[in-house]
């Protein structure tokens, strides 16, 4: 078994406790406090020795307090039921007592909100100005959403991508986006285009190429054959958003051909597909279709937090892709999540 160190098993011990869904920003109510940015972490509320921070947005009146504050350069550590989590110093609230503070630090900043829709199960990369900076997983009916906080007011290039359950990546959405401090933007009816591998790099004329992808389910998925004769065809999604469509190409010309895809839903449309080439030829080369490790659910090559956060997305629900039930025993229970330990990298 894989070394995990004693922060990260502490971590996850917790979190496979209390499984319940984390905020990304740290607010208070009241006066003389300061606001706070998680970046690891701990399930339910938090407050420390010099600092108050709650990861939920309600009073302070019930929080839990922990020992062992610690700031530097604007990083804090918080020590709460013997687990460690770190954040950001983001703002300061109005000030009490003595003439009192400025206040209006904590609304200099601005958040931004992604809606919309990938595939079941998926985690939903965000990326700001190239870097990626959060991921969330997918529902099953592939809806997501994530919210950005603590922006500096000004211009932003955002991106949303996604990866299959086959471990291929989607086409990378961009979005530039405008932000006012003290504000929350909202960008909905993002609808991720499908992925789109195939079979064969090259395929004998006459023989079966497979175009297959991911999308939301129950979609009617058209899919288009760039040839001297070009194809479009159709075909629909399953619950769990995968499609599949077989080629004769008996009906392609010896040659280069490109093939693409796109969804529609009954209220949108995506946008098209990556466009892959192919080769008819007179035998076949396989193509070597994205794979996932054992418990690596985001098929990166690693088992880490990641992973751990996209299963304990699924944890007791149904519904859920095949692959994450790790031991195949049909549920996502905590037997998953030892196995998972089993395989963590870093």
């Amino acid at each position: 078994m894989k070394k995990v160190s004693p922060l990260i098993l502490g971590i996850l011990g917790i979190v496979l406790l209390a499984m319940m869904p984390m905020g990304t920003s740290a607010t208070q109510t009241g006066g003389g406090y300061t606001v706070y940015d998680e970046i690891t972490p701990i399930p339910g509320i938090i407050s420390g020795s010099g600092f108050n921070a709650r990861s939920d947005g309600l009073p302070i009146s019930s929080v839990v307090t922990g020992n062992g504050y610690v700031s530097t350069g604007g990083i804090f550590h918080i020590t709460v039921g013997g687990t460690t989590g770190t954040g950001t110093t983001t703002g300061t609230g109005p000030g009490t007592g003595g003439g009192g503070g400025t206040g209006g630090g904590g609304n200099s900043l601005a958040t931004a909100v992604f809606k919309g829709k990938a595939y079941p199960g998926s985690l939903v990369t965000l990326t700001k100005d190239g870097a990626a900076v959060l991921s969330s997983p997918a529902g099953p009916d592939a809806s997501f959403e994530i919210t950005i906080s603590n922006l500096n007011a000004g211009s932003y290039i955002f991106g949303v991508s996604s990866v299959d359950n086959n471990g291929v990546k989607s086409i990378l959405q961009t979005f530039p986006v405008t932000v006012t401090a003290g504000t929350t933007t909202v960008i909905s009816g993002i609808f991720l285009p499908p992925t789109i591998s195939i079979d064969k790099t090259q395929v004998k004329q006459g023989e079966i190429l497979t175009v297959l992808g991911q999308t939301i389910p129950s979609a009617q998925v058209t899919v288009y054959f760039h040839s001297t004769n070009p194809i479009t065809t159709s075909v629909l999604s399953s619950a769990g958003g995968a499609w599949l469509y077989k080629l004769d190409t008996s009906v392609l010309e010896y040659g280069s051909h490109t093939t693409q895809a796109r969804s529609t839903s009954p209220t949108d449309i995506s946008t098209l597909s990556s466009l892959l080439s192919f080769q008819v030829g007179d035998t076949d080369i396989l193509n070597k279709l994205g794979t996932c490790g054992k418990a690596d659910l985001n098929c990166d090559t690693r088992v880490n937090i990641v992973d751990f956060s996209m299963l304990a997305f699924w944890y007791k629900k149904s519904g859920f892709p095949v692959r994450f039930d790790i031991n195949g025993d049909g549920k996502i229970n905590i037997v998953d999540f030892s196995i998972m330990m089993y395989y963590w990298t870093a």
